[in-house]
């Protein structure tokens, strides 16, 4: 019975599975976005994009984070190998271009800019070798796979294993 027990503790616990995961169109602080998580094996790709208009039909930009990552149990650390940009339209890329966004003034339209570290108006990308303590939880749910990632609290910003995230993010990753 205990062996039982240990097994299916491991099957919940487990890594999530290599697939690609998608959180559909949601507002976050304005902008409508949705966010897409391939995972293989160690190697997490996290793509947000954003739209033009809350229906999430006209994408204009992608920013993209990958990161290395070590599992054990439902904890994940997770280091960053590449911050990324992507203008999807002319004219973002034009608008990019005038701003001198992320110190880049040759942005164009589907060509990613790698921007580890850099200051991009007032959002500092992250670094390559930044670190994440985060969580993660999967639940089946009316027969679909979902995913769920830490988040920074009061309770845990994640910047240090002791500090790891103790809540999840409201919104849930559906695997594809």
């Amino acid at each position: 019975m205990m062996h039982l027990f240990l097994l299916l503790t491991q099957l919940v616990w487990a890594a999530p599975q290599t697939a690609l995961y998608e959180r559909p169109c949601y507002i976050d602080e304005g902008d409508a976005l949705t966010t897409h998580l391939q995972v293989a094996d160690s190697q997490w790709i996290m793509t947000h994009v954003a739209y033009e208009e809350n229906a999430c039909k006209q994408p204009y930009l992608t920013f993209e984070i990958q990161y290395n990552t070590v599992t054990v149990g439902t904890a994940v650390d997770m280091t960053v190998t590449e911050s990324s940009y992507t203008p999807l339209t002319e004219e973002v890329a034009e608008a990019l271009n005038m701003v001198k966004y992320c110190d880049y003034t040759d942005w164009k339209r589907g060509e990613k800019k790698v921007v580890s570290g850099y200051l991009c108006d007032e959002y500092k990308a992250p670094n390559v070798g930044d670190k994440t303590y985060s969580i993660f939880k999967a639940e089946q749910k009316d027969g679909a796979e979902l995913l769920y990632i830490g988040t920074a609290s009061a309770d845990g910003s994640g910047k240090t294993p002791s500090q790891r995230h103790k809540k999840y993010e409201p919104l849930p990753f559906f695997k594809r």
